[in-house]
């Protein structure tokens, strides 16, 4: 087992790229091997991947104050941190645009954390939403963004439950490292999961299959993924009153 995930994680395999398939190959034979027997079945499906991204805090006056790296550092000693996706950190099926908007804090996106900021007088209408990894799926935290009028939304993760909070941090450690990021599907699956467009059915069928159609399961808004490092500098120009506890990180 520990020969195969090395093996696996030895170079990138982003559903959909020429590695994933290398991989998919991989595990056939592995499967066939073990005298089981195993094939792949191709399908077409809808899938996004990034040509680029930005993040830059800007003053009233639109001065950038500060510009996110939005990159992975290289280790030294680890030969698949340098690769393509180290500088293409992104959340699949979020839609293209570019937005300038205050940011709001909205610890984990849940629907009470927005009637807490609503509670307060904090509105997140026309903001952007900076929100937390965890304690529910990120397309749901994309989605109640959504809802509540945000125009787009960030997600970092939090060191105190997915880095130095925990302990030592890789290389020294399993946690996660200042630069890294969480990627992964925004879809809302709650809703329906598998491939949004349902590309290997018939035209119209997805709707006719889970109920929604393609525009119904994915986001209208931006959505993008922070390492903690690149998040620090947002949290700390952060006005207003002092987070109440359950919003600490």
């Amino acid at each position: 087992a520990r020969a195969s995930l090395k093996h696996i994680t030895s170079r990138p395999h982003v559903a959909g790229t020429p590695g994933d398939h290398a991989m998919a190959e991989f595990v056939r034979d592995t499967i066939r091997a073990a005298g089981i027997p195993a094939e792949i079945d191709p399908h077409r499906v809808l899938l996004s991947y990034p040509l680029n991204r930005s993040l830059d805090l800007v003053d009233e006056e639109g001065k950038v104050l500060l510009r996110a790296p939005l990159s992975e550092d290289i280790l030294p000693d680890d030969p698949t941190s340098d690769t393509w996706w180290r500088n293409h950190t992104f959340n699949a099926y979020s839609p293209s645009g570019e937005v300038t908007a205050p940011v709001v804090y909205a610890n984990y996106g849940f629907p009470e954390d927005f009637d807490a900021l609503q509670a307060s007088g904090v509105s997140v209408e026309g903001a952007i939403v900076l929100m937390r990894y965890g304690k529910c799926f990120r397309g749901l935290k994309a989605r109640n963004a959504e809802a509540r009028g945000a125009v787009a939304a960030l997600i970092y993760s939090d060191p105190a439950e997915d880095g130095f909070g925990q302990g030592s941090v890789y290389p020294e450690g399993p946690w996660r490292p200042p630069s890294s990021v969480q990627r992964g599907s925004i879809q809302f699956i709650s809703l329906c999961p598998g491939d949004p467009s349902r590309a290997y059915l018939p035209a119209g069928a997805s709707e006719e299959l889970c109920g929604y159609t393609q525009s119904e399961l994915i986001p209208t808004i931006p959505v993008l993924p922070l390492s903690y490092a690149d998040a620090a500098p947002l949290l700390r120009s952060l006005g207003g009153p002092e987070a109440p506890a359950p919003f600490r990180g």
